[in-house]
């Protein structure tokens, strides 16, 4: 799986710099900081012998073999620190998370919970780009992925707009 959003409609998103600043990707506002991307332990292994600019400090360690990215802030956001804000491209990109391949879908926490929710402030979920029907039927195999990844065994798959 490459990812949810294609990136033709990924670019037309961050074609002006008006559709940057008020985008959702790679970026959060501060009070869903939960929504920073997760990483197992094998991505974070990936990131940090792949990148010499990925640094054990852009991660908290969330579960014995799991991670969050910890995001830059900005103002009122919370900014991937793997964001190029000059190109507007994923630098980790061939080694970017599955977290980051789910999007506009994402795994949160939320009182010892990991739920999946669709971002609904993602232009591709709100012009129809984004089949989320499909992105329905497919998510109790997310969920095997991340049960795989993370080795949790308490998830709860709630499928609802974030």
């Amino acid at each position: 799986m490459e990812k949810l959003v294609s990136y033709k409609t990924c670019k037309e998103c961050i074609a002006t710099k008006e559709q940057r600043e008020y985008g959702c990707c790679c970026r959060f506002k501060k009070y869903r900081a939960k929504s920073a991307p997760l990483v197992t332990d094998k991505e974070h292994i990936l990131l940090l012998e792949n990148y010499d600019f990925v640094h054990a400090n852009h991660f908290v360690m969330i579960a014995l073999n799991g991670w969050q990215i910890i995001p830059n802030l900005d103002k009122d956001w919370l900014w991937c620190p793997f964001l190029n804000r000059v190109e507007w491209k994923c630098r980790v990109y061939k080694f970017r998370p599955f977290d980051c391949k789910l999007f506009p879908g994402s795994f949160v926490r939320d009182n010892g919970n990991i739920l999946f929710g669709l971002n609904k402030e993602c232009p591709g979920v709100n012009s129809q780009h984004v089949d989320v029907s499909a992105i329905k039927e497919s998510a109790q195999d997310f969920l095997k992925i991340f049960r795989n990844n993370f080795g949790q065994d308490s998830l709860v798959l709630a499928i609802e707009s974030i």
